[in-house]
């Protein structure tokens, strides 16, 4: 994003690359980034097997599988990208509402071939698994700048709104099993500041095991297919 240019007068003041510096190859395609991905993957998921045969007594108390901080990293970055949007936007963020029918595809779409649906396939859970909005998966989507740096400037110890806490009738978050997701759709600039102070915990409204969708469909890294 940012360069820096030599000054003539005080050329000893900048280090030169001299080319002979590791460069990242990026991916050359979509679909090249999206097989990097999988191929991380399964390298955790090898990884993970191997331990296990060999220090069982570590694997054998139920703990997450370390696939999902795979989850969480991919989560990450698109998190990241929401969360810093308004620092480059003046007013309202470009980028678009932050919902499952926006990354991944319309919920009216017919999945399978007796014509069922995203909502005929998950199922809602009951759980009292609280977020925590420190190291959970939470996707907000603050939109309005000055909206964002009110809460930022409220929000917090010491400040004239207190720590974090959940509003009832403002937070509104719905929670993917197994993955572990979080899609929020109230309360989408106070989960932000949250997240940005690593403060914070609340319930989802609703929680749902999404797992029978990938019994029907898959995806290349560019666009989702049905199994059959």
């Amino acid at each position: 994003m940012f360069k820096f240019l030599n000054r003539k007068k005080d050329k000893s003041s900048i280090h030169q690359n001299d080319g002979n510096s590791r460069r990242e190859k990026a991916p050359s395609s979509p679909k090249e980034a999206y097989n990097n991905i999988l191929s991380f993957a399964d390298s955790v998921l090898k990884n993970t097997e191997e331990q296990k045969q060999t220090y069982k007594q570590f694997y054998s108390k139920g703990n997450q599988h370390p696939i999902l901080d795979v989850v969480r990293l991919l989560g990450r970055n698109v998190q990241t990208k929401y969360l810093t949007s308004l620092l480059y936007h003046e007013d309202e963020t470009s980028l678009p509402s932050l919902f499952p029918d926006t990354v991944y595809f319309e919920t009216t779409t017919s999945l399978t071939t007796d014509g069922r649906k995203y909502f005929d396939l998950i199922k809602e859970v009951k759980t009292t698994k609280e977020i925590d909005l420190s190291k959970d998966l939470v996707l907000p989507w603050p939109w309005q700048r000055d909206r964002l740096i009110n809460t930022i400037c409220r929000i917090g110890e010491d400040r004239i709104w207190g720590t974090w806490k959940q509003g009832i009738h403002n937070h509104d978050v719905q929670l993917w099993l197994p993955l572990g997701i979080c899609w929020v759709s109230g309360g989408n600039h106070s989960i932000a500041s949250g997240i940005l102070q690593g403060q914070g915990r609340l319930l989802p409204k609703e929680t749902y095991d999404i797992s029978e969708l990938y019994e029907y469909i898959y995806t290349d890294g560019i666009n989702y297919y049905r199994k059959v």
